[in-house]
């Protein structure tokens, strides 16, 4: 099933950043359920060839590689995007230029609401900025793994690891796209990037993500102590507390 839904998304849509972050939430999911190592290698050894063969069928895709092995060649040309990008991330130094100065975000960046919202933050908060809005994204996946691992069950766990999951390696290839650390894809910026639909999915995988944690253990256990505590009340006297005498024979 996973893998007829990722070779929808790569062909179909044409989508292969999503296809990416969907195979690789599917193979962490099936390392927490147990998997050999062995048959996890198996999988990867698989996913990668097909992400090679995925490359190579499609000339853009192939372009988008070129480009990120050249970054500096064609700056004007298909090197473009990225350039734009750094060029924005560059020019926030360490504070930003200010919320709203954005120069990138005026026609220079291609979808800068969007895919590119990171480098618009680069540019307008810095490198601060920037490392308080990757060290939010790494509190939510602490978290996550903390909801994943106390999970009262086997079937939440793997939800709860699957979402979270979900979340990082969306979060990662987005802004390692912007930093050229990994070819450009066209998956937005959870939470962040402009698209209702994005952010639609992305609300649903938290509330799933938020009702797990109230089943978890620990809140299971504070629930439990504070009922007990509930019950530690002094309780007055009345009818229904007294004791029944025994008539005398």
């Amino acid at each position: 099933m996973v893998g007829i839904t990722c070779i929808t998304v790569a062909i179909f849509q044409r989508d292969l950043g999503t296809t990416l972050v969907l195979a690789l939430a599917s193979l962490g999911m099936f390392y927490v359920a147990g998997i050999r190592l062995r048959h996890l290698a198996i999988l990867l050894t698989g996913a990668a060839t097909a992400a090679i063969l995925a490359i190579i069928a499609f000339p853009h895709r192939l372009s988008r590689f070129t480009e990120f092995l050249h970054p500096g060649r064609d700056a004007s040309g298909g090197g473009y995007h990225i350039a734009q990008a750094l060029i924005g991330i560059g020019s926030g130094g360490l504070f930003g230029v200010g919320l709203g100065k954005s120069i990138q975000i005026y026609g220079y960046l291609p979808e800068a609401p969007n895919d590119s919202i990171f480098a618009v933050i680069g540019e307008e908060f810095g490198l601060i900025g920037s490392l308080i809005i990757i060290g939010l994204f790494g509190f939510l996946i602490y978290r996550g793994f903390e909801i994943a691992r106390k999970a009262p069950d086997s079937f939440s766990r793997l939800v709860a690891t699957g979402l979270t999951l979900l979340f990082l390696f969306q979060a990662f290839i987005n802004i390692a796209a912007m930093l050229s650390l990994v070819p450009l894809t066209g998956i937005p910026l959870p939470f962040v990037s402009y698209g209702g639909s994005s952010l639609v999915i992305m609300m649903l995988a938290a509330g799933l993500l938020f009702n797990i944690s109230k089943y978890t253990l620990k809140e299971v256990s504070y629930a439990d102590s504070r009922q007990r505590g509930r019950d530690r009340r002094p309780r007055l006297a009345g009818s229904g507390n007294r004791r029944r005498v025994a008539p005398a024979r």
